[in-house]
């Protein structure tokens, strides 16, 4: 999966095991446990493809529960913590790459 999002080079590249409801996302560089916009892309996806317009996706960063249909789609989640303390520069900036 890192191989294909690496060829791919897109900010974030989603793989969905439709069965069990797995998902993973990738960058170029890394996995994450968990990006927004590519999930909201798979619930409209499994909505309009498979039939499936609500339900519940399996990421790193836990359970994360969708509806979708034609014209819309939403993701709902409660992350219970971030893993850097926002307020500290240095991490936040190490985070993304940046110097601080």
């Amino acid at each position: 999966m890192q191989a294909i999002a690496t060829g791919l080079a897109y900010s974030e590249t989603i793989f969905v095991d439709i069965p069990d409801r797995t998902a993973r996302i990738f960058t170029p560089a890394e996995e994450l446990p968990f990006a927004g916009h590519p999930l909201v892309g798979a619930a409209a996806h499994l909505a309009e493809h498979h039939g499936l317009a609500q339900g519940t996706l399996i990421t790193g960063a836990g359970s994360i529960r969708y509806q979708a249909s034609a014209w819309r789609a939403s993701i709902e989640t409660h992350i219970e913590a971030l893993p850097i303390d926002p307020d500290d520069v240095a991490a936040v900036a190490a985070s993304a790459g940046l110097p601080e």
